[in-house]
């Protein structure tokens, strides 16, 4: 089921560019759109949480740490160097750089959690990076990239990485949802100051029709996705998981393809192809050699 979770996951946040896409035609900036996910994100999961399941509220203040890692450390700090690095390089570029992130949780899990670095997901991390950088379109023409847009870009695939990290450490305490809520409960609070709330609160008065792409942003490529991770998290390794969740890439490209008629190259088929096989790589369970036959008597 772990395994389910995961890809569940990447297909919810793969859609998180037809909602985004929708606020920006509304006239929301790129951080307004980080802090409407987060606060829409906070509120569902507040309310959900309230009602069905009170008692995941509580946590003690000397656990707050936690979720200060994967909501300021994690959510805000990936959003915002990921925003930035696409207003000073290429989308692709700030994509690619992101999905550095499986790189970051292998050598952090080694580090904290004793987490194996084996040969097979090695080879898994070497397809998942390829894949990506094939279907983000990195690699299809020289693209000139300063330091900052490096940094910047690196910077949110550290900050994507936190969240398998912090979030395992949490994961040992609290239920998956205490986990979601309480990141976003505090990303929330973090974002809303970077958004000018009255411009915000002003666009949704103009476009009423925002509000329902808001929505979906926060339900189906928030709350969703990373309660079903979190919970994928606590049943397997955070090196793994983050592998996995580079499929989010390839259903970004598909979602372009279908909904805005993107074309489809070959290395984006290619690139789509490598990312299903590093998954797959992963979850082939390893042959076992037989033991030899126990000598006569």
């Amino acid at each position: 089921m772990a395994v389910f979770f995961i890809l569940t996951a990447a297909v919810g946040w793969g859609m998180t560019g037809l909602f985004s896409r929708m606020l920006s035609e509304a006239g929301f900036s790129s951080f307004q759109v980080m802090a409407v996910r987060a606060v829409f994100s906070a509120v569902i999961l507040g309310i959900g949480t309230a009602i069905f399941a009170p008692k995941k509220l509580r946590v003690r203040w000397r656990d707050l740490w936690m979720f200060f890692g994967t909501g300021i450390c994690s959510i805000v700090l990936c959003n915002v160097c990921f925003f930035t690095a696409v207003t000073i390089t290429t989308l692709s570029v700030a994509s690619i750089l992101m999905y550095t992130a499986p790189v970051f949780v292998m050598l952090l899990s080694a580090l904290f959690f004793h987490e194996r670095i084996n040969a097979r997901k090695l080879a898994a991390l070497v397809l998942s990076l390829a894949g990506c950088a094939m279907v983000t379109g990195v690699l299809t023409g020289e693209q000139a990239v300063g330091t900052a847009g490096i940094l910047l870009g690196v910077g949110s695939g550290v900050g994507y990485a936190l969240y398998s990290i912090f979030g395992r450490v949490a994961l040992e305490k609290y239920d998956p949802f205490t986990v979601t809520a309480y990141t976003f409960f505090i990303a929330a609070l973090v974002a809303l100051p970077l958004c000018r709330p009255l411009s915000v609160a002003a666009l949704f008065a103009e476009h009423h029709e925002a509000i329902l792409p808001a929505v979906l942003l926060a339900v189906v490529s928030t709350v969703l996705p990373y309660s079903l991770y979190t919970l994928g998290l606590q049943r397997t390794e955070p090196g793994k998981a983050s592998v996995m969740a580079s499929l989010e890439p390839v259903i970004a490209s598909l979602v372009g393809i279908v909904v805005y008629r993107e074309p489809l190259y070959w290395f984006s088929i290619v690139g789509a192809a490598l990312v299903l096989l590093s998954v797959v790589l992963l979850n082939v369970p390893p042959r076992h050699r037989a033991s030899p036959p126990a000598p006569e008597k």
